[in-house]
């Protein structure tokens, strides 16, 4: 399972089965070479955009089947094999509705977590470095998500410091995380926070937000 940004929450992000997110800005391997290289895409709930395909220049090899219910999503130089003009949550339920049995494919697991392992090298990496002076943030990210209560939700504002949250923070409930992906608001946390927590106020709350972007947001 493999997830947008805009979809970050709709699969709990510490499931064993969970790859990541997807495309540029906060993607990482595992998922993007899962995308690759898969024999089907089950595309629900969106497209493949510019983002999930790195300005389409990174478009999975094997058929793609979206369900969608947005028309732009037909206008992009996606090479779709079928596309269901559905609503994700009927189609998921039918979907659910049918006995579908296979064969695991251990070849394709062993490549993912081959996948899996060469992250997180790279992710403990970042973790071991030291800052003189200074936090390290993947580390206080780290951290952070182990005292999260699990239906928390994160919003995420725009610059380098939310990159720390693709990585390190996992979203573990239904809509865990927001942030301004497709149009890269500065300025979008703050009052998206005070709205979620409106929206939703039995649960936790929290901002991740730039000085710069605070202040914009003040202005």
């Amino acid at each position: 399972m493999a997830v947008t940004g805009n979809g970050r929450g709709a699969f709990p992000e510490d499931h064993p089965l969970f790859l990541g997110r997807a495309g540029f800005g906060g993607g990482n391997i595992v998922t993007d070479q899962a995308l690759l290289k898969a024999d089907l895409i089950l595309a629900v709930g969106a497209g493949l955009s510019d983002t999930t395909t790195y300005g389409y220049n990174y478009v999975p090899r094997g058929d793609i089947v979206a369900v969608n219910l947005d028309p732009l999503a037909e206008e992009k130089p996606v090479p779709y094999t079928l596309r269901f003009h559905a609503d994700a949550v009927d189609f998921l339920r039918k979907l659910s509705s049918i006995d579908l049995r296979y064969s695991p494919d251990e070849e394709w697991f062993r490549e993912i977590e081959e996948l899996r392992v060469g992250w997180k090298t790279f992710l403990d990496e970042a973790l071991s470095r030291k800052y003189e002076g200074f936090v390290n943030p993947s580390r206080f990210f780290y951290e952070l998500d182990k005292a999260l209560p699990r239906d928390f939700v994160m919003i995420g504002g725009q610059g380098m410091h939310i990159v720390y949250t693709f990585s390190f923070v996992r979203a573990r409930a239904v809509r865990g995380y927001l942030a301004a992906f497709n149009l890269g608001a500065m300025g979008f946390a703050s009052p998206a926070t005070l709205g979620a927590k409106f929206a939703m106020p039995e649960r936790d709350v929290y901002a991740v937000v730039g000085d710069g972007e605070f202040m914009m947001m003040l202005l």
